[in-house]
């Protein structure tokens, strides 16, 4: 495994955690940072939850701390901005579900599946996306 693939294990394990993902999120809405003290508030958690997760985030390079203030880097908001897709796909996971159940189910074309696709999904972006993913129809 090269280090961009161990990279992304270790953000993808940091990130995995309720908290830190919550405090990433909140984080990159807030170009001047947060202190412990207003993210303890806004987000329910002690000051021992928040300096051992924020730890963590700034391990992975998700997180800086500076001035006594806790913000995003630009990997960090790049993570958050790569999240994006997934939030919007699971938002219509049920259409998704429909999606692969008619391509698995047999005897439909590629051209048949995309129109599918194109009929259930508003989405452009998620759209293109879903059709990049192989079905194991030609």
């Amino acid at each position: 495994m090269d280090t961009g693939d161990t990279r992304s294990i270790d953000v993808l394990e940091v990130i995995s955690n309720r908290n830190a993902y919550k405090i990433l999120k909140l984080v990159s809405m807030k170009q001047d940072g947060y202190t412990i003290k207003q993210l303890s508030k806004v987000l329910e958690l002690t000051k021992k939850q928040l300096y051992f997760r924020i730890k963590k985030l700034a391990k992975t390079g998700l997180v800086k701390r500076q001035n006594g203030k806790i913000s995003t880097t630009v990997l960090g908001n790049s993570v958050i901005n790569a999240m994006r897709p997934v939030h919007d796909a699971l938002r219509i996971h049920i259409q998704l579900k429909a999606i692969d159940t008619f391509a698995l189910s047999g005897g439909n074309s590629r051209r048949e599946i995309n129109l599918l696709i194109d009929t259930m999904i508003e989405d452009e972006a998620i759209r293109k996306m879903i059709k990049k993913v192989p079905t194991g129809v030609q």
